[in-house]
């Protein structure tokens, strides 16, 4: 999810799901690998996208440079210990204390445009928009889609729980104070589901995918599961090490060249990639 400054409004958060459940109108997936056989071509979309939002996810799956690389073993997520969600009056009450960066925090995110950041929901409440995510995935799209990427996106205008989230005081000032603003503004939230036997995402940078005439953005991910590290977790490079390991990047985001060149980039570097779950 996106925030911006303002000087009225506050924003807000994008819960990122792993393991959800989804259903795309049929056939979307061989539309989408019919779309990227044309669309991969000069700069990558040429002119307005014809799909739906869902039919735009397995079109961009498929830029990751070894999407047609089979499968590994699957990974098994840690069973998680049984907690109470918290219910959707507690998550607002919980949401509305501030979050105070520690000076370290700030610093970090200055040197490296993200950081991680411990402790900002409790279990309970992260079961809380967890449990919700489940619901509105499996009652918009029906159970078991494997090996897909899925997604919801403004959930926030038409569920409670999930604009208590969005636009909570503790979200929106931790994105104020890492942009060093009074105020924020909502972008929009999504819900991704990474369904068991999903590739990678292609290496990309959120900036691209807002039309927005400003830089002074911040997204907040938050996992709803565990994540071990061979289940691949969200990673990210630094400002640094960016500009480092890509100084000649060319290619459109919305083309495969584009990983491709970036990761052959981060794997020159010597600087580690920074995990944030």
């Amino acid at each position: 999810m996106g925030r911006c400054p303002s000087g009225r409004d506050r924003g807000p958060a994008a819960p990122a799901a792993a393991g959800r459940r989804l259903r795309c109108p049929k056939g979307s997936a061989m539309r989408a690998q019919d779309q990227h056989e044309q669309q991969d071509e000069g700069a990558g979309i040429p002119g307005r996208w014809a799909g739906d939002d869902q039919q735009w996810w397995d079109w961009y799956m498929t830029l990751a440079a070894d999407a047609e690389a089979d499968p590994t073993q699957p990974a098994r997520a840690p069973q998680p210990a049984p907690v109470r969600a918290a219910s959707d009056h507690e998550v607002e009450a919980a949401l509305a204390a501030p979050y105070p960066l520690a000076e370290e925090s700030l610093a970090f995110f200055g040197r490296h445009s993200f950081v991680r950041l411990p402790d900002v929901l409790t279990p309970a409440v992260v079961a809380a928009p967890a449990q919700r995510a489940d619901r509105l995935l499996e009652a918009a799209h029906g159970p078991h889609h494997p090996g897909r990427f899925l997604a919801l996106e403004q959930l926030w205008p038409a569920d409670p729980l999930m604009r208590s989230v969005a636009l909570s005081r503790r979200l929106g000032d931790i994105a104020a104070q890492l942009l060093g603003v009074g105020a924020v503004r909502l972008y929009h939230d999504n819900i991704l589901s990474k369904e068991p036997g999903c590739g990678r995402t292609p290496w990309h940078r959120d900036s691209d995918h807002y039309p927005l005439d400003s830089p002074a953005v911040v997204t907040s991910w938050i996992p709803l599961r565990d994540i071990p590290t061979e289940m691949g977790p969200l990673a990210c490079l630094s400002r640094k090490d960016a500009a480092r390991a890509l100084p000649g990047l060319s290619a459109s985001p919305l083309k495969r060249s584009f990983d491709e060149q970036v990761a052959a980039g981060a794997n020159r570097t010597t600087a580690p990639r920074h995990h944030a779950a």
